[in-house]
């Protein structure tokens, strides 16, 4: 298996940070409370980011079963945004 398709999940989350932005504050005080301002929402989104580009890499090029799986969670979290922000937006 080609591990390089890996770096479609930060490619992927960084283009819902860009199409997320404009929306999410309504949102996410709507449906759950916070963040308070987009401060918070950027900065979690910056350590979500570090967390993602570091699991795919370690994925990518310190290939073992760990590393692997911690990779594909990653992708796992992403598809899981998805399907919270389906359920409440469609």
């Amino acid at each position: 298996m080609d591990l390089s398709i890996l770096w479609l999940v930060p490619i992927a989350y960084f283009i819902h940070i860009i199409e997320e932005a404009p929306r999410f504050m309504p949102f996410a005080i709507k449906y759950y409370g916070q963040p308070k301002n987009y401060k918070e929402f950027f900065v979690g989104n910056i350590i979500l980011m570090a967390y993602v580009l570091i699991s795919v890499s370690l994925a990518i090029f310190y290939t073992n079963e760990l590393t692997l799986i911690i990779g594909l969670s990653s992708a796992a979290w992403i598809f899981s945004n998805f399907l919270i922000h389906a359920y409440y937006t469609l």
